[in-house]
């Protein structure tokens, strides 16, 4: 079984940031990945507080870092 390299998840994050028209905006989460930037763009936009973009881009993160670990990582 392979195993999880310890610094992978030190090399992610998640951006929370305020998106749409003047009128009409909404919080969107971002993963990022440093010191280089991901292949694709992981991101999810439509969320009406701060903090549930940030639970939820953070639950995608841990979704991600399980899948590039192939291990379960603790909660």
């Amino acid at each position: 079984m392979p195993q999880a390299r310890p610094d992978i998840p030190h090399l992610y994050s998640v951006l929370i940031k305020r998106r749409g028209r003047a009128s009409i905006k909404t919080w969107a989460w971002e993963i990022r990945r440093t010191p280089e930037q991901l292949a694709v763009r992981l991101h999810k936009d439509g969320f009406n507080t701060a903090q549930a973009a940030k639970r939820a881009g953070e639950k995608a993160l841990h979704t991600l870092l399980e899948s590039l670990s192939g291990e379960k990582l603790n909660a």
